[in-house]
């Protein structure tokens, strides 16, 4: 990723809309897309910590740069909270240049909802906004924030042959895979040898998250669409998802700021023409790495 400015080709019109953007990564995202000048949508399953942290990052840009950030109700496990967001969208900005897809949760009640935040969610989302995504010479962008325990060559032995040429892959395929767990889960066979201690639900939402981003990549691109399709991995970092990283104090990991989490996806945003498409990137300094 180089590290000097790119060269704008982006202004207040051009519209990026960020999922889970009340805290964290995603709230760092959007305030650096608003600070570079663009027109933000932060949303959030939560109204009034949404509208809270909208509030708190407009009277932190001030100036001109806080008109740039508007809110929008969110819930990205809900077909109809999803469509209220494209039919907004469509009808206040008329369509989207960017698509920072951020909303992603650790645990919950059952193992279902995890998949259908991480990655169902992903989908639906991105499903939705792609008809709104405007060509343009500098083309849209779609960005998926995933994890390095997602990668696909970490996957059992099984799928690394049947998953080993990513350009085969299926969204069919995916989707059978996260059912065969979640089957085998319910029956409590899911730590056979098939599925190695080491997979968590997370972790599985990830793998599945950055097999999806290559199958978009194949059926959306610079060549087609003039729409780039990458995932990153802003690395280990303090957020509300992994409890601050309680667990791991006393311990030497390398820890990201916010701004260093948020590095590699704030230039898939602002690349120019001819940037990364289908890749997977690692954190901070944006190498293209082997997922």
């Amino acid at each position: 990723m180089p590290t000097s400015t790119p060269t704008k080709w982006w202004s207040k019109d051009t519209v990026a809309v960020i999922t889970g953007a009340n805290q964290g990564i995603g709230y760092e995202i959007a305030r650096q897309l608003a600070q570079n000048g663009l027109t933000v949508v932060a949303t959030a399953r939560s109204e009034e910590r949404g509208k809270a942290a909208v509030e708190a990052l407009r009277k932190e840009l001030g100036g001109e740069a806080q008109e740039l950030v508007a809110f929008h109700l969110l819930d990205v496990t809900s077909d109809e909270s999803v469509a209220a967001l494209a039919q907004w969208l469509r009808q206040t900005y008329r369509g989207v240049d960017i698509l920072v897809n951020n909303a992603g949760i650790a645990r919950a009640e059952t193992e279902e909802k995890i998949f259908d935040t991480n990655y169902y969610g992903v989908k639906r989302v991105t499903k939705a906004i792609l008809p709104l995504l405007r060509p343009s010479p500098a083309g849209a962008r779609v960005i998926n924030l995933t994890s390095d325990l997602g990668i696909l060559k970490s996957l059992s032995d099984k799928y690394c042959v049947e998953w080993k040429d990513r350009d085969q892959i299926t969204e069919d395929q995916i989707d059978h895979f996260i059912q065969q767990y979640l089957g085998e889960s319910k029956e409590g066979t899911s730590k056979s040898e098939e599925w190695e201690d080491v997979y968590k639900v997370y972790f599985l939402t990830k793998v599945a998250l950055n097999a999806y981003t290559s199958v978009l990549a194949r059926e959306v691109g610079p060549a087609k669409e003039k729409v780039y399709v990458n995932c990153f991995n802003p690395g280990l970092t303090r957020t509300n998802m992994n409890d601050y990283l309680s667990t791991l104090q006393g311990n030497t990991f390398q820890i990201n700021t916010l701004q260093e989490a948020a590095m590699t996806g704030i230039w898939l945003a602002l690349h120019p023409v001819g940037g990364p498409h289908g890749k997977y990137l690692e954190q901070k300094n944006g190498s293209i790495a082997e997922w």
